[in-house]
């Protein structure tokens, strides 16, 4: 075998690793902060967290990933584990620390118990 046949099986899991791990994620969360049937039915009156987890725990199974979504007008966050979290807990410090920062979308650590790579991205209604 040659050195470049061994290089090459050396990177392509590293390569798989990079997009199961960084460029899905960060490309369903950005999706999600932009999707318009999700954008929409955050914006009604009356907000079903079952609904929310449905469509969480949807992305979740099709992209192999967690998905959370944090809703500042119920204030809750919900995730595909099928956990909700009250956005004025103490648990949901890392939400009003990441809301003050202006940016729309960030990467962060988080869950010191099982540490996990997160990417939040902001969403804006019109």
């Amino acid at each position: 075998m040659s050195n470049n046949q061994r290089q090459q099986e050396a990177v392509i899991p590293l390569f798989s690793l990079i997009s199961s791990e960084i460029i899905r994620p960060l490309t369903v969360s950005q999706y999600m902060a932009i999707d318009p049937l999700l954008l929409e039915y955050i914006q009604q009156a009356y907000i079903d967290e079952k609904v929310i987890y449905n469509y969480i725990a949807s992305i979740s199974s099709r992209f192999n990933t967690v998905a959370f979504i944090a809703i500042e007008k119920i204030q809750q966050l919900i995730d595909s584990t099928g956990k909700v979290t009250e956005l004025l807990s103490t648990d949901a410090k890392w939400f009003h620390r990441l809301k003050a920062i202006d940016k729309i979308q960030y990467t962060d650590f988080g869950n010191a118990e099982d540490p996990h790579l997160f990417f939040d991205v902001k969403l804006f209604n019109q």
